[in-house]
């Protein structure tokens, strides 16, 4: 059968301040998404999904306050037809807000050990309803409050950094356009050369060394098979036990203790 053509805007930068708890295994966001139509044609509904776990959910559209219709943890706005859309959110949450049944590895997680976040798994930013627009590219500005002695890295490139009382805030913006975005923190230990970083837990170093030098011999690779590697740095992120195996993003990788630390 024929696919409907998807007339949905398109995301064409993604901007949020995220503030972590780690200790409460809690969250919240405020951010912005700008939106914008491929052809003439307009809706009159966006909608987009966000993690059940989130609650205070809020939206503005061009500065409006708007209360979308919701089903399944699937927010339904209201919109006017305009050229480019504003669609502004805030939220709050803890994740896990519980248990896996049978221990099973947590997909996404704010915990005290560390952070894996990130938008292909529904539980960093809204993730647009409309497939097709899921994976249109983007620019993005992520600012990141996380405690002083966490480590932090996002999608993008570290543009500023700063110190607030017992937080540090971070801001990471994309200089390419990406489909993703991803945050990971936590206590770490650094190994890096220069191109590439390696964050491990402080008692996990004793491969970061090695890790390094895979990285290094793996971005050389890339930019002999593909083309220059578009990002100045290649961060990996030692993750939770708690996390399932390994995930790469533009400019980084999650991956957990287990498969390579250990």
């Amino acid at each position: 059968p024929a696919v409907a053509e998807d007339t949905s805007p398109a995301c064409r930068h993604a901007s949020a301040t995220i503030y972590f708890s780690p200790t409460d295994r809690r969250m919240r966001v405020d951010g912005m998404y700008t939106l914008v139509y491929h052809d003439s044609v307009r809706v009159d509904t966006v909608s987009f999904h966000l993690h059940p776990a989130f609650t205070d959910v809020e939206w503005t559209v061009n500065g409006e306050t708007t209360l979308p219709a919701t089903a399944a943890s699937q927010y339904r706005l209201p919109v006017p037809r305009t050229d480019t859309l504003q669609v502004r959110f805030s939220y709050a949450g803890r994740l896990p807000d519980a248990g896996t049944r049978r221990g099973e590895p947590l997909g996404q997680f704010i915990l005290p050990s560390g952070v894996s976040l990130a938008t292909d798994r529904g539980a960093l930013l809204p993730v647009p309803a409309a497939t097709a627009r899921r994976t249109s590219p983007f620019m993005s500005r992520l600012t990141i409050h996380a405690p002083r002695a966490y480590t932090v890295t996002a999608t993008g490139t570290l543009a500023a950094t700063r110190d607030e009382a017992e937080q540090r805030v971070t801001v990471w913006e994309t200089r390419f356009p990406v489909r993703e975005l991803a945050v990971s923190g936590g206590v770490r230990d650094q190994a890096q050369s220069d191109s590439v970083a390696v964050y491990a837990f402080p008692d996990h170093t004793v491969r970061a060394d090695d890790l390094v030098a895979t990285l290094r011999t793996s971005r050389d690779l890339y930019s002999t098979w593909f083309g220059p590697y578009p990002w100045e740095t290649l961060r990996l992120m030692e993750i939770s036990g708690a996390g399932s195996g390994a995930r790469a993003y533009p400019t980084q990788i999650h991956l957990t203790e287990g498969l390579g630390f250990m």
